[in-house]
């Protein structure tokens, strides 16, 4: 079982930051989004 915790050959281990860092940056693009739709609804509603 010494395998076991090991990355399997082929995977990059950078992928996952990189990955975390692209799925916050998303979910903070998504958030402006509605923040800005909600403050101009609000404003002209």
């Amino acid at each position: 079982m010494s395998g076991a915790d090991a990355a399997p050959p082929g995977r990059d281990p950078g992928l996952q930051p990189e990955r975390t860092r692209l799925a916050w940056r998303r979910t903070t693009l998504s958030g402006t989004v509605v923040a800005v739709l909600a403050a101009k609804a609000a404003l002209h509603g």
